[in-house]
């Protein structure tokens, strides 16, 4: 009795063990790991921004006011000394319009005492690294000095004024005519700020304590010493983006370099004039070359930025795992049998990631390090 028993047990053991191999042979409950194939590919790191646009221009005032009547088109290009608007002097103007920045200039500039302390910090930093021979971290240091000495050197000859250039005119058939002061394209739309937004301005400018910009009007009247049109260098418009985080991080090292820009989709390739940081803000300035629609006029620009691409074996970010002091994924060898593989990885853009294929370099290595290949199994969630 008691040996039936125990065979009856240990063919239930048996059994049960045979069950275990063939669901670890089938892996009928565990089922087989998702994998997907690398292929090549490219992934861009893009961002939806909203800048302020600034230009090389000039904004024009009359010493006397009236009545007006403009004798050129808006966003016109003319040479200087061409006639631009004659005013009614008879007619009594209005008072001119007061910008709401006239009482809080000042809070709009950066602040000189701490942009001063940085570049001390700096330049005592580029100091040690040489006494250290650190000369690869060099450029980062020295680069960032050459930003804050731009804007200190703004300071020199401050810019940051609501005044217009006022024209003396002369009489013509009994109104008083104002010609252009300087070749350019005339813009008529006009804002009690605009002299705020030159191109010496560009970095000086707290971008974050404007609010929201004053819109432009085309002026039927106008009172002496008003703004009344806007003489523009276009050969080129800035665009000046104050960045935080990641954004202002995909931007570092750019100085120089064309990236891809899409305006009221309309692609542009603007050139990243400067990147520069300051205790107040982080920011981009842009320039484009190209015209778009409406630069003459606007302030605030929306623009979808991408300031770069990669291309190579694109893979899932969900399949990167840390292992021995890398980064790697799991590549199929056999049905469930997965290894380890080390990756360098090119870019990275949400949930995807461009990696270098074959092999790679690490330092001054003179071995290549194995690394994924095309069409090689990933597996799509790592280990």
């Amino acid at each position: 009795m008691k040996r039936r028993f125990l065979t009856r047990i240990f063919l239930l053991a048996l059994a049960v063990f045979m069950v275990i191999v063939l669901v670890n042979i089938t892996g009928i409950f565990s089922g087989s790991a998702s994998t997907y194939p690398a292929q090549l590919g490219s992934i861009e790191v893009a961002y939806d921004v909203e800048g302020v646009l600034l230009r090389r221009e000039i904004v024009v005032a009359s010493n006397r006011g009236g009545s007006v009547e403009f004798l050129v088109d808006d966003n016109t290009r003319v040479a200087k000394g061409t006639p631009i608007v004659r005013i009614n002097t008879g007619v009594t103007a209005r008072e001119a319009p007061v910008s709401k920045y006239h009482n809080q200039l000042t809070t709009l500039l950066i602040d000189l005492p701490a942009l001063k302390a940085r570049i001390r910090s700096l330049e005592d930093e580029l100091s040690y690294l040489v006494r250290e021979s650190k000369f690869e971290e060099l450029d980062a240091v020295q680069k960032n000095l050459d930003h804050l000495y731009v804007i200190e050197n703004s300071y020199d000859t401050p810019q940051l004024t609501l005044q217009p250039t006022t024209i003396v005119g002369s009489t013509v058939n009994g109104l008083y005519e104002i010609r252009a002061p300087q070749a350019g394209v005339v813009g008529l739309r006009i804002s009690p700020s605009d002299a705020l937004f030159t191109y010496e301005n560009r970095m000086i400018l707290q971008y974050a304590k404007l609010g929201e910009l004053e819109e432009g009007v085309i002026k039927t009247e106008v009172a002496g010493g008003e703004g009344l049109f806007r003489i523009i260098d276009n050969r080129a418009s800035y665009v000046a983006l104050i960045l935080e985080g990641e954004k202002f991080e995909a931007f570092r090292g750019l100085e120089g370099e064309r990236i891809d820009a899409v305006v009221d989709d309309v692609a542009l390739r603007p050139v990243v004039e400067a990147v520069f940081e300051t205790d107040e803000q982080n920011g981009v300035i842009l320039r484009f070359m190209e015209t778009f629609e409406g630069d003459q006029d606007i302030r605030k620009i929306k623009l979808r930025v991408i300031p770069k691409r990669f291309r190579g074996l694109v893979i899932k970010t969900s399949s990167i795992v840390a292992e021995d002091g890398g980064q790697g994924v799991y590549v199929m060898k056999s049905e469930n049998d997965f290894v380890f593989v080390p990756i360098r990885i090119k870019g990275v853009s949400g949930e995807e990631a461009v990696i270098y294929s074959d092999y790679y370099y690490v330092g001054d290595d003179t071995e290549p390090t194995e690394t994924v290949s095309l069409y090689d199994e990933i597996k799509e969630v790592g280990r």
